[in-house]
């Protein structure tokens, strides 16, 4: 089970490297201030959009019903954004719906 959990984590770091670059080349500049996300759900298109939004520099959020010792909330976190499972902790700029 452990090999199979650091195989995931691999590939979800390759993942972000991915996203990262795509969204660096693809998305405007951000705008002027800092800019605030706010996700539901971290499934793997929640997690995506996390990525993007980190990538860009945005405050990020992602807010799902998993415990935040669950796998999808660890990597969320790892993506470097913020993770709840019971309130958004922040208000945003931009509410995404992934669940």
């Amino acid at each position: 089970r452990k090999a199979g959990l650091a195989g995931l984590a691999d590939v979800a770091q390759q993942l972000r490297i991915e996203a990262r670059e795509l969204v660096l080349r693809l998305a405007p500049a951000p705008a002027l201030g800092p800019r605030r996300a706010l996700i539901f759900g971290a499934g793997p298109v929640g997690l995506l959009a996390a990525l993007a939004c980190v990538a860009r520099g945005w405050e990020t959020e992602v807010c799902s019903l998993e415990p935040p010792d669950h796998l999808h909330a660890r990597l969320a976190v790892r993506a470097e954004a913020r993770y709840s499972h019971e309130r958004p902790a922040a208000r945003a700029d931009a509410v995404l719906e992934c669940s």
